[in-house]
Order: structure tokens, then sequence, then C-alpha cells
């Protein structure tokens, strides 16, 4: 037998007119009502400068059963810079790409082992979407577009070598998966204890992106080496993850991956 059972209706409450929301009212959910508890709900924090945001207010009149909010612990995954930092400090760098977190790293070896000089992305650390990203054909090129920008804007980017021998499809572009992994606390109470436990659940059905133009070693152009974004650029193309041929072969390794970068984590965000 449950030991409570909720009574809730198909509600949300938002602070934002977010497009989660929006999407909410499409599939049927109503706003709910100040004291009652809904089905979802979400906070978006304040806008304001990176690091300076305060944690958003949480109305306790607007609760819901799943509640989708901004955490410090999520902070560690949510920005290039500090993700590069988080797999660093947990020694799982062999899952990111060589990332120089200043303009004052030292000459680097360009070169590849097929003679070819390495590619460079300049990343803004805090933007997503293929937004505020260049490529750059060599470690000089990239440095010289980073020095180029203000002070204060060029502390909010990272230089990232690219990762060799990159995925492809079979028209020879450049071949990217979008996976969803949904972070989930559980928080069980009683009068003597309260124990938190997280667990992280990995969707098996993902996208699959295919840039506009075929790969090409050694020459610096967005359409070969950044556009990813479905419906954004011109040419990308999408698929799901369960048409694509090396699925069976590719999954076991996902996993893995996933388990090792998600493992350090989940305590963080159980004690939040």
């Amino acid at each position: 037998p449950l030991p409570f059972v909720w009574c809730i209706m198909a509600t949300f409450h938002a602070n934002t007119p977010l497009p989660v929301a929006k999407l909410l009212l499409v599939r049927g959910l109503e706003r709910g009502a100040p004291g009652q508890l809904a089905a979802f709900a979400t906070w978006r924090p304040p806008r304001g400068p990176p690091g300076r945001q305060e944690p958003p207010k949480i109305d306790n009149d607007r609760r819901g059963i799943v509640e989708l909010r901004k955490s410090d612990a999520g902070k560690a995954l949510s920005n290039k810079r500090s993700l590069a930092e988080y797999l660093e400090i947990n020694h799982l760098q062999c899952w990111s790409p060589e990332t120089i977190m200043d303009m004052t790293f030292p000459q680097l070896e360009d070169s590849t082992k097929d003679g070819h000089c390495s590619m460079w992305f300049l990343k803004h650390a805090g933007m997503d979407r293929n937004e505020g990203v260049t490529v750059h054909l060599g470690s000089e090129a990239c440095l010289a577009a980073w020095r180029s920008l203000a002070v204060e804007e060029a502390l909010l980017y990272v230089a990232q070598r690219e990762v060799r021998n990159p995925l492809l499809d079979r028209e020879g572009r450049k071949f990217t998966l979008r996976i969803y992994v949904l972070v989930v606390s559980d928080v069980e109470e009683t009068e003597s204890c309260r124990s938190v436990n997280s667990i992280a659940v990995v969707r098996k059905e993902y996208v699959c992106r295919s840039h506009p133009e075929k790969y090409e070693v050694g020459v610096a152009d967005a359409a070969k080496h950044i556009h990813s974004t479905l419906g954004k650029f011109e040419g990308v193309q999408g698929s799901l993850g369960s048409t694509w041929g090396s699925l069976d072969e590719a999954w076991p390794a996902i996993k893995v991956m996933l388990a090792d970068v998600m493992s350090p984590f989940l305590p963080e965000y159980a004690k939040e």
C-alpha cells in the first residue's frame, strides 16, 4: 500500500513565461493557483552577469511534484570552463578535448600525425547552440582572435583543440550526438532522519546531427566544423539514434562515458 497519495491536477507553476511553460500550455496543462500543488514547477534565476546571479526565490505556495530549478551543483556541468575544471579535478580529462583557460598558454604542438595543422575553437564558456564559437587553423590564429577581444569579454572564453578522428556520417560530414540525461533526487524524511538519493537516467533515444558540409581538415569553415544546431543553420540534418546503424556498437561506450562523468556529480547534487 502507498504511504500517501498526492492529489494533483494537470497544472504547473512557473515564475516567467519560459518556452517550457508554453509547451505545457499547448499540451493541455493549466497554470496552477497559489497554494495548489502542481504536477510541475519551474523557476529561472534572475538575469545578470555570469557568476553574479542570485538563486531564484522559491514560492512555497507554488510547489510541484516535479520541480525544475537551477542548482549550484549544476553549474559544474553547465559552463564550458567549469566543466573542464570539473573533469580535471576528477581526473576525467580523457572525456574532454584539450582545453586552455586563459591567453597565457605556451606554444603548442599544432601538427597532427598526418602532417596537418590542428584546428582550434575559441568558445564563449556560457553560450550554447553553437553561439560564440569560431574555428581557427592553428593555436596561434586562435590566440590572436582571443587577444583581439576586450579584456572583460576575453575572460568569458576558452580555447579547445579539435577532437582527433571526429565521428563522420556516410557522406563524410561531422556527426554529433545530442544525448539527454535526467538527474533526479528523491528525498525521504522521517522524524529522526533525512536521506537524499540522486540518480542519473539516460534516454537511449537521442538525436544525431550532421554538419552542413563535408568535413575537411585544414579548412577553418564553420559549416564544416561548428554548425550542428537543428533549425538554426541551413543544411544541418537530424535523425533519431534508433536509426543510426552503429547504435548498438556505440551505446556501451556512451554509457561508460556518462557513468564516469556523472558519478562524482551525483553526491554533490544530493547534498544540495
